[in-house]
């Protein structure tokens, strides 16, 4: 699977990502990647996500969730979207 970054799948700048909801706490990427999918699930990096990567499919499976993108975040986190 293709590997983008937030801001190239949500066409918006960092400073834009970075704005943060007062009344959540929560960053615009974060609140993007919650709206975009049933299930988000982060990773510290790329590696976790590999070393992880077979019991998180068995998971994943077992919830009748597929995996519909995985991306970068700015602060360099793999972010795993399901639906």
């Amino acid at each position: 699977m293709n590997i983008k970054t937030t801001v190239e799948y949500f066409d918006k700048d960092i400073d834009e990502l970075l704005e943060t909801r007062s009344d959540t706490m929560y960053t615009k990427e974060e609140n993007l990647l919650f709206d975009e999918g049933l299930n988000v699930t982060f990773f510290d990096d790329m590696e976790e996500y590999e070393f992880e990567q077979d019991q998180f499919e068995e998971w994943m499976t077992s919830r009748g969730m597929e995996l519909k993108a995985l991306l970068k975040t700015i602060n360099g986190r793999i972010a795993a979207v399901l639906i």
